[in-house]
């Protein structure tokens, strides 16, 4: 200790943990969430990270979307608010009164209580819900995780504070 007075022994001391602590966190497994905006026309957004998992949703040109997670090409992204979709009760095994798992594979969701209004994607059988309400035979539903996927190359980083406002078009969807 020769040189050194015990409050400087203290300072370095705490220097030297930060040090540490940062070249941890900086190994660690998630990254800091970042904010993207989709750059695809029709981007379908899926239950896992690839292409072999369901379609159960899609996101649009200038939305916004919290990223959590990159795995490969692929992004899991939180939700954005109310993306909503219906599925017909009769396709749904009820857990209880506020969840329920698909009975088939392929059951489309959509984006109002019919036949008659779009088809957002499909989901498979075991694929568990959130109800959120019911309307004449059909269930507006979310999926139980609140996180789904995205490819990568649909998405591009926002600078704090910026807006990205791109108008929407609508074709086939892309991945």
């Amino acid at each position: 200790m020769r040189g050194y007075k015990s409050g400087q022994w203290l300072v370095i001391s705490v220097v030297v943990l930060g040090m540490a602590l940062t070249s941890f966190a900086a190994e660690g497994v998630a990254p800091q969430a970042t904010r993207d905006v989709v750059t695809g026309d029709d981007v379908l957004i899926r239950s896992g990270p690839g292409k072999e998992h369901s379609a159960i949703g899609r996101l649009y040109r200038g939305m916004q979307v919290k990223v959590l997670k990159v795995q490969g090409e692929w992004a899991q992204i939180e939700l954005p608010p109310q993306r909503f979709s219906w599925v017909n009760k009769e396709l749904l095994n009820f857990i209880d009164e506020r969840s329920a798992q698909v009975k088939e594979s392929g059951v489309y969701i959509r984006s109002g209580p019919g036949t008659d209004f779009a088809e957002l994607g499909q989901i498979q059988q075991g694929f568990k819900v959130n109800i959120e309400r019911e309307l004449a035979g059909w269930c507006r539903v979310t999926p139980a995780e609140p996180t789904t996927w995205v490819s990568t190359r649909y998405l591009k980083k926002t600078a704090a504070g910026e807006v990205m406002v791109l108008p929407p078009v609508i074709g086939e969807p892309t991945e």
